[in-house]
C-alpha cells in the first residue's frame, strides 16, 4: 500500500501543477484524488459499483435547498431530480489536525520523516471507507465499529497505518499550554469571547480542550432521543441540523488554529471565530458594528456544539406540590448550574412552585460551570453565613422589596465538594449593578498548573495574581462601589 501512496500522491501532484498548499482539499483536488485511488488502489471497482447503483458521487459541494441530508461521518447523502447523491467532505477540523501532527503522533501512524502528506492520504481513505459502505449497503449501528476496522484495515492498513482519525481524536492529542503565550485581544466589544476562550484553552483542565479540539462532530448527533428524532436548533436562525454540524466543524478548527497561533506568541483578534459565531448568533452584529454579549451564553452554545462539556446523569431531588419529593438521575446534559443550584437554601422551598435540589456528595462529572443569575440577588458566595437578600412581594398587584434572611447550605471556593472539585477559572462582569443583569465589560481568572493568572483584553494583560499567584479571593464576592460580580465558575474534578 505504500507504493500506491506515493503513486497516487506523484499522479495526484501532476493533476494539480504541482499543487503545494495540500492540506486545504477543494472538491476538485479529492475529485482526483478519488479517481487516482479508484484506478491504483481498487482496478476501477469503486467507479463500476458507483454505476451499477446509478449514483452521483461529488466533492465537498454545498448542499442544494430544500432536501433531506443524511449523514455517515463525512459522508452526506440525498437524493436530487430522483438520483441518490453522495457528497464526499473532509471536514476543517480534520485538515487542521493532520496539519499540525505532532513527532510522536506520526510515529504511531507508521509515518517516516520522507512520507510527506501522507497524512491527507491517511483522512481520505477513513472517509472511503465510509463510501464503501454506502455503495455496497453495509450497514451497523456503530460507524466506527467491527465492520469499519475489518474493512479499513484489510484495504489500507497495511504496514501498521492506524486510522487517523481514532489518532487526532484521542484526549490530549495536541501541543500543550504553557504559561507564556499569547492571546486574543479587545476588537469592539469581543471580551466576553475573549476572557472565556482564555479559561477555555488555557486553565490547568485538559477536559475543555479535550472536548473542543479532539470531538470528532460527523458522529455526533443533534437530535432528541424521541422517535422521530428532532433537530432542537440551538440557533437563533432557522437552520438544518447538518448546517449545525457543518458550522460547529468551522467554530471547531477555528478554535484549534487560533489556539496553535496564540501557543506560538501571538497576539491576535478573535476574527474568525466570532464571524462563526454570528452565523448562528445575529444579535451579536446590529448594523456592522459587534454588540456586548454575555459570556454566559456563549459557553452554552459551545457546549451545545460539543456535548462532551455537558454534565449527564446528575442526580438530584424533584420537589413539587403533588410530588414531594422525587429522586430523579438526569438523562439530558446540562451546561450549567446555577449559583443558587448550589448553595441552596429554604428560600427554594416556600410557595408551591416546583424545583429540584441537586445531589452534589454524588455527582461524578469530570467538570462543573456555574452561572450566576437568579433572584434574590446575594453578594457573598465565599461564606456560608446567613445574608439578608430582598425578596419580591406582591399585594394588590403591587411589588415591593421584603428582606429575608437567606441561610446557605454550602458555598464557593477554591475546592469544593469535600475538596473533590477545583477551580481552574473564573469569568467576572464589571460595571454591574447589583440584583440587576447588564455590565459593560468582561475578565477572567484562569488557573495554569497550580498559579493563577488575571486577563483582561484591554491592555493585554496576562499577569500572576497577588502573592505569586494566589487564589483571587475577590471572585468570591460582588462589589457594590466597583460594580464587579462573578459571572461563571470554572471546576474541574480532582
Amino acid at each position: 500500500m505504500k507504493s500506491v501512496r506515493n503513486t497516487i500522491l506523484e499522479n495526484w501532484y501532476v493533476d494539480l501543477q504541482e499543487y503545494e498548499s495540500v492540506f486545504q482539499p477543494n472538491h476538485n483536488e479529492l475529485k482526483s484524488l478519488y479517481k487516482l485511488y479508484d484506478k491504483y488502489a481498487f482496478y476501477n471497482q469503486i467507479e463500476a459499483k458507483r454505476k451499477e447503483e446509478k449514483v452521483s458521487i461529488v466533492f465537498q459541494e454545498e448542499y442544494p435547498p430544500d432536501v433531506d441530508i443524511s449523514r455517515l461521518c463525512g459522508i452526506r447523502y440525498y437524493r436530487l431530480n430522483g438520483v441518490k447523491v453522495y457528497n464526499f467532505t473532509i471536514s476543517p477540523w480534520i485538515i487542521a489536525r493532520i496539519s499540525n501532527l505532532t513527532e510522536k503522533q506520526r510515529e504511531s501512524l507508521g509515518l517516516g520523516d520522507r512520507e510527506k502528506n501522507f497524512e491527507l492520504l491517511l483522512a481520505f481513505e477513513h472517509q472511503l471507507t465510509h463510501l464503501i459502505f454506502l455503495l455496497w449497503d453495509r450497514k451497523e449501528f456503530d460507524i466506527h465499529g467491527k465492520l469499519f476496522k475489518c474493512i479499513h484495515d484489510s484495504f489500507f492498513n497495511e504496514n501498521g497505518y492506524k486510522d487517523i482519525i481514532s489518532v487526532i481524536s484521542t484526549n490530549m492529542s495536541y501541543t500543550k499550554p504553557s504559561p507564556n503565550h499569547g492571546r486574543y485581544t479587545y476588537w469592539s466589544n469581543s471580551c466576553y469571547l475573549d476572557s472565556l476562550s482564555s479559561v477555555l484553552y488555557f486553565c490547568k483542565s485538559p477536559v475543555f480542550r479535550d472536548a473542543i479540539f479532539t470531538t470528532n462532530v460527523d458522529i455526533i448527533s443533534y437530535k432528541t432521543k424521541n422517535k422521530p428524532p428532532k433537530f432542537i436548533n440551538p440557533c437563533d436562525r432557522t437552520m438544518m441540523e447538518i448546517e449545525f454540524v457543518d458550522l460547529t466543524q468551522k467554530m471547531q478548527s477555528s478554535m484549534f488554529n487560533d489556539y496553535l497561533d496564540m501557543l506560538n506568541g501571538d497576539i491576535k483578534k478573535c476574527n474568525s471565530v466570532r464571524n462563526i459565531l454570528h452565523e448562528c448568533l445575529p444579535e451579536i452584529k446590529n448594523a456592522d458594528r459587534w454588540s456586548f454579549y454575555s459570556a454566559a451564553d456563549t459557553y452554552d452554545l459551545i457546549s451545545t456544539m460539543f456535548p462532551r462539556l455537558l454534565t449527564v446523569n446528575y442526580p438530584y431531588t424533584y420537589h413539587s406540590e403533588k410530588t414531594v419529593s422525587k429522586r430523579v438521575t438526569s438523562d439530558q446534559g446540562k451546561s450549567m448550574f446555577t449559583f443558587w443550584d448550589f448553595i441552596g437554601s429554604e428560600l427554594n422551598e416556600s410557595g408551591d412552585e416546583a424545583y429540584t435540589r441537586i445531589d452534589w456528595d454524588n455527582i461524578k462529572s469530570d467538570i462543573l460551570v456555574f452561572r450566576n443569575g437568579g433572584i434574590p440577588s446575594i453578594k457573598n458566595f465565599g461564606d456560608d453565613k446567613p445574608e439578608i437578600v430582598n425578596v419580591a412581594m406582591y399585594e394588590k398587584g403591587v411589588a415591593s422589596q421584603v428582606g429575608i434572611k437567606l441561610f446557605k447550605e454550602r458555598y464557593f471556593s477554591e475546592y469544593i465538594i469535600k475538596d473533590k472539585y477545583e477551580m481552574v477559572g473564573a469569568i467576572v462582569l464589571h460595571g454591574t449593578v447589583i440584583g440587576k443583569s447588564g455590565g459593560v465589560h468582561y475578565t477572567s481568572y484562569v488557573k495554569i498548573s497550580d498559579k493563577w493568572v488575571e486577563y483582561n483584553d484591554t491592555g493585554n494583560i496576562w499577569r500572576y495574581t497577588e502573592n505569586n499567584g494566589s487564589f483571587p479571593e475577590n471572585v468570591l464576592s460582588e462589589k457594590k462601589k466597583t460594580g464587579v460580580k462573578p459571572e461563571l465558575y470554572f471546576y474541574q474534578k480532582i
